[in-house]
């Protein structure tokens, strides 16, 4: 039998006690390995299906853009050089599987081969395009990705004969697609392109109450040395995804730990995962999300407000002027009035801002941004007696490590995230008002009342929650604790999301 020890240190529960992160040390971005992308011929000249390789793919929509127009984005593609935008029947006479709609023409070349390199966008799991020669012959296209897996020479017939190019991640949304150059000895056009990525349809971004972090089966990927993420397949995204044929495939980027700057540059903890906003495009039609409580800093309240052996008291915390200043300051910078840093020293971008940031990758979506459920309950009968304590009474959060919180510390917190949502339900009202264009939902969690710890009911937030770490002979805080247990992401943000249209 594993023995665990008695007593926690206070280091050990300042870095592992996490409301909505958990830190790592960096690791370098792992890059697509050309094992994991194949070609695909797929129907050849007959018509495209759904899917490149089994990973489900959505057709470009029509190009408004002049025919005639040279230009160098397809959709969210960027073209390079330059591509003729013209049409079937205006500009371009055959294809093939009567297709009628865009096609884009290079333009012959004066000397040695011609191609164009297509970028796509990021996280792009798999993708399809038709290519066919600008003449009355037989000649061989060849598309190869950047990391070098190559379709070959495909003889592609010059009058009607259209055909499939297809390429597809064998580990999609793990190891993406990121460029395709097709070249050819002669000029030739492209069209009926199609992206597969968790860029397209839905996206979830956020932090740890996004990402599942509290259920118990994260996906691989995101449970290593390298990337604590932690996207947990019971995470209400993945739910609304499997139940909703309009909200997929998923584009799941919420990630452990995350804070506002998350969004746009690379995580502050995991530098492999790229910046959240990169998951939308124009294609993307919602979007769901938490976020601020990491720049608010609510790991750190916790751990200052919590009492246990081997760590120093924290009861009494509420009434603390260097801490409840310091929340004060980073809810005042989360609501665009003063600059405040998060407690890792992040920039706190205001939430208005990431609203507008979100519009603008992604237009045509409607945002639905969630609050944070109160952790405790707010009956003094529902918590332990203690004559210790200040107040008389605590919240007992973990037995072996005779770990609790005082009641007017859990009343305290539970005010501070009332007022996190407060700014969270203002800042929607703001951004709606300065753009009428952005299309914005709060949404309440009412479905938490009365589920949190010390409550009048069964909690759906885990307790401080001990692993069990025989390399150091004693235990450590595990990541779940004071998330969302499976309960709580199912019958709590699944249920909300759902009162709210989604």
């Amino acid at each position: 039998m594993l023995r665990i020890r008695s007593s926690l240190t206070a280091a050990c529960l300042t870095v592992l006690l996490p409301l909505v992160g958990l830190a790592a040390a960096p690791a370098p971005a792992e890059a697509a390995r050309s094992s994991d992308v194949r070609f695909s011929s797929g129907p050849g000249t007959g018509a495209p299906t759904d899917e490149v390789g089994g990973v489900p793919v959505h057709a470009l929509g029509a190009d408004p853009r002049p025919v005639g127009e040279n230009v160098s984005t397809i959709g969210p593609v960027a073209a390079s050089p330059s591509v003729n935008h013209v049409r079937m029947g205006q500009g371009w006479t055959t294809w093939s599987h009567g297709y009628t709609g865009d096609v884009y023409q290079t333009t012959r070349p004066e000397s040695g081969p011609e191609g164009v390199t297509l970028t796509l966008p990021a996280r792009t799991s798999a993708v399809y395009f038709y290519a066919e020669p600008d003449q009355w012959a037989e000649i061989s296209i060849e598309a190869t990705t950047k990391d070098g897996t190559t379709s070959s020479d495909q003889l592609v017939q010059g009058e009607g004969g259209a055909r499939y190019f297809g390429f597809y991640s064998t580990k999609p949304f793990s190891s993406f697609i990121t460029s395709i150059t097709v070249s050819s000895e002669e000029a030739f056009a492209i069209g009926e392109l199609a992206i597969g990525s968790d860029l397209s349809r839905y996206a979830a971004l956020g932090d740890s109450y996004s990402s599942g972090e509290g259920g118990t089966r994260p996906t691989p990927e995101t449970d290593t040395l390298a990337n604590h993420c932690h996207r947990d397949v019971d995470a209400y995204p993945v739910r609304l995804s499997r139940d909703d044929k309009d909200l997929r495939p998923l584009g799941f980027a919420a990630c452990s730990g995350a804070v506002t700057r998350d969004l746009t540059h690379d995580n502050h903890l995991f530098p492999s995962e790229p910046p959240q906003l990169d998951t939308l495009s124009s294609l993307t039609t919602s979007v769901t999300l938490t976020i601020g409580g990491n720049d608010v800093g609510f790991s750190a309240v916790l751990d200052a407000c919590l009492q246990a052996r081997g760590h120093a008291d924290g009861r009494g915390c509420s009434t603390r002027s260097s801490l409840t200043g310091a929340v004060d300051a980073r809810l005042s910078a989360l609501a665009g009035q003063v600059g405040a840093p998060t407690p890792g020293a992040s920039p706190v971008t205001p939430v208005t801002e990431v609203l507008s940031q979100i519009h603008a990758r992604s237009p045509e979506a409607r945002i639905y941004l969630a609050a944070y459920p109160e952790l405790f309950g707010s009956s003094r009968g529902d918590f332990t007696k203690d004559g210790s304590s200040p107040s008389g009474r605590v919240c007992r959060v973990n037995q072996v490590a005779d770990a609790s919180l005082d009641y007017q510390d859990a009343r305290w917190i539970n005010r501070r995230t009332k007022d996190l949502n407060a700014v969270l339900k203002q800042a929607v009202k703001e951004a709606k008002v300065a753009d009428s264009s952005l299309r914005a939902t709060f949404v309440t969690v009412p479905t938490f009342d009365d589920h949190g710890l010390c409550d009048k009911k069964k909690a759906w937030i885990n307790p401080l929650v001990l692993l069990v770490t025989p390399t150091t002979e004693g235990v450590a805080p595990d990541p779940v604790s004071f998330h969302p247990t499976r309960t709580g992401q199912k019958k709590g943000y699944y249920r909300a999301f759902q009162r709210h249209g989604l």
